[in-house]
């Protein structure tokens, strides 16, 4: 068992599909099914039930997904904790329509990048119901929107500047 593994795993019961957590982890399909395929093998059991279209944990699923949560979590603070860097560090994953990224943050980006190169800058270009839905199964850390402040009590939000549409 690998953390890779266990995070691919992770991914595709957030997300909800194989393709999906391919597409957000920067696998091919493939590759998470191969994850996926190697963990059923070491544990002796299946992961996932198919009922059509729909996904579901099996018992052992879910027994599984709260160790990978735990196990992920103390990998995530072990390294935290024992990595004494006085700069930021790690991926960095954040969400933004496309045209915001082209027209306004280019610049930006690359200025941090340029500050903090041991920063993996992962963007991810979509719509803002994707972002919250990305942000409150912490799978993503920051996002743009196009939209004015947020109601939602789940979510900080803050208006950098008016954009006339």
């Amino acid at each position: 068992m690998e953390i890779r593994q266990l995070k691919t795993f992770m991914s595709i019961v957030k997300l909800g599909n194989f393709s999906q957590a391919a597409h957000f982890l920067g696998y091919t399909q493939s590759t998470v099914t191969t994850h996926i395929q190697l963990l059923e093998k070491e544990f002796n059991t299946l992961l996932f039930e198919r009922f059509g279209h729909q996904l579901m944990l099996t018992t052992d699923g879910e027994k599984l997904y709260e160790y990978a949560e735990s196990i992920i979590r103390l990998a995530e603070d072990a390294k935290n904790e024992l990595e004494h860097f006085a700069t930021p560090r790690g991926p960095l994953i954040i969400g933004m329509p496309e045209s915001l990224c082209v027209y306004y943050l280019t610049d930006l980006l690359a200025e941090y990048a340029a500050l903090y190169p041991d920063v993996e800058l992962k963007l991810k270009f979509g719509i803002s119901s994707d972002f919250r839905n990305l942000l409150r199964k912490n799978m993503m850390d920051l996002a743009f929107i196009l939209e004015g402040n947020s109601k939602e009590t789940d979510l900080v939000s803050k208006m950098l500047w008016p954009e006339p549409i």
